[in-house]
């Protein structure tokens, strides 16, 4: 199985390091594990999630002149 750093996994993405960084705090990167040492470790397999749904936004409308 290949092990991945953020970095890695970012450029494996098209997105940086610290995209991957938010997206793990977020938890919206599966599967992962956090070292001893605090830094993330991504596998092969891992999945970036769809951002989470929020009921209550309001859509933007267009503006209208």
């Amino acid at each position: 199985m290949e092990i991945y750093s953020p970095a890695q996994f970012g450029a494996k993405h098209g997105v940086s390091a610290s995209r991957i960084r938010q997206l793990l705090a977020e938890e919206r990167i599966f599967p992962y594990q956090k070292s001893a040492s605090g830094h993330w470790i991504l596998f092969a397999n891992s999945v970036i999630v769809a951002p989470y749904d929020r009921p209550r936004r309001k859509l933007r409308g267009r503006k209208r002149s």
